[in-house]
């Protein structure tokens, strides 16, 4: 496993992740310090998924993109 610093940061866990915001159109990590988030078991997904559901964190404003989906629909 690598570790990167980001400063006084360190990334949390063994993967990283997006959050994608389909109605909104937008991907990004979440809002909190570092934007460190350990997702490495389904129940700390579900728990972020949950914090998002409730407001109580959000995609970052300052390291969201748009999404850019295309259709590779090839039946």
């Amino acid at each position: 496993m690598a570790v990167s610093s980001l400063g006084d940061f360190a990334i949390t866990g063994e993967f990283v992740y997006t959050v994608i915001d389909w109605r909104n159109g937008i991907r990004g990590p979440v809002n909190v310090i570092g934007q460190g988030m350990d997702v490495s078991t389904d129940q700390q997904c579900r728990d972020l998924l949950d914090d998002l559901e409730a407001g109580r964190w959000e995609i970052s404003h300052r390291n969201r993109v748009p999404l850019d989906l295309l259709d590779t629909d090839e039946s």
